[in-house]
């Protein structure tokens, strides 16, 4: 069964807390294994989720296959293939892979995301983030609490800490799809898969969607993050976490309920916590 994380403070902050990897709130490995790998792996086949930068300054390829591979053989040893490509290696895990890099030099927040291997977004578009820099991939997000200008920096600065850091974001979804992916461009070609609308309408379940983000700094100016996704039925969770939930919502400034695709459904929401 997959690890119950329930990261939800009782009065919402943005950003939520950082831990270190190894904390017991945090989990103890980069790379997770449990009994859903099966259909994370076949969802994977299907989304096509993989875009690489133009910028091929920043040396990624041999080096950074061969830390990723390390990283999987300390985790998980069975999910290593003896030789495989940086795709092969992201295919046979259950996380997403985003590899963040910089000139020498550089503030942390210039950062580039420059390989974006990623089935299973929760309201954005990995193919438009490909090739942005730090700041620019979270502007959508709400300029509330701790996350303004400076803290958005301070963010950034966490990319190449020395320690491998633990982040956790989670929403409330009315079903379980893995793959929530959202594109916000206005296009006549857009393809079908690049944008998934949410419908609330005539909502009977509700699910705790976690996505546990661990920040890999592999050198000073490239760092790896690990983004996997947990589903849980919220009528199967303690009624503590449920209590949680509710109150967290209650709390949540309504730029960030809207930004979490909930502001609608927030009645329909606390009616069934």
């Amino acid at each position: 069964m997959p690890l119950l994380y329930t990261p939800i403070q009782q009065s919402y902050r943005l950003p939520g807390p950082t831990f270190r990897l190894g904390e017991p709130a945090a989990g103890n490995r980069r790379i997770e294994l449990d009994d859903e790998r099966d259909e994370f792996l076949r969802e994977k086949q299907l989304s096509g989720g993989l875009w690489r930068s133009t910028d091929d300054r920043l040396r990624l390829g041999t080096r950074v296959q061969t830390w990723l591979r390390n990283a999987v053989l300390r985790d998980q040893p069975s999910l290593a293939p003896a030789n495989g490509s940086l795709d092969d290696l992201v295919a046979n895990i259950q996380e997403d892979v985003v590899f963040m890099a910089r000139d020498a030099g550089s503030v942390a927040a210039s950062a580039r995301a420059v390989y974006v291997n990623v089935s299973f977004p929760s309201g954005w578009c990995p193919q438009c983030v490909c090739g942005k820099r730090f700041l620019s991939i979270h502007a959508p997000v709400p300029n509330a609490d701790q996350f303004n200008g400076h803290g958005r920096k301070n963010a950034a600065d966490l990319l190449f800490q020395d320690d491998d850091l633990v982040r956790f974001v989670w929403s409330l979804t009315p079903d379980d799809r893995l793959d929530r992916r959202l594109c916000r461009r206005i296009s006549d070609n857009r393809p079908l898969h690049e944008s998934f609308e949410t419908s609330w309408a005539g909502l009977r379940r509700l699910f705790l969607r976690v996505e546990r983000q661990v920040i890999s700094p592999i050198d000073q100016d490239i760092a790896c993050f690990f983004i996997r996704i947990y589903r849980f039925a919220v009528a199967d969770l303690p009624a503590d976490v449920r209590e949680r939930i509710r109150s967290s919502i209650v709390t949540m400034p309504p730029e960030v309920l809207r930004y979490k695709g909930i502001a609608e459904a927030a009645p329909q929401i606390l009616a069934l916590l």
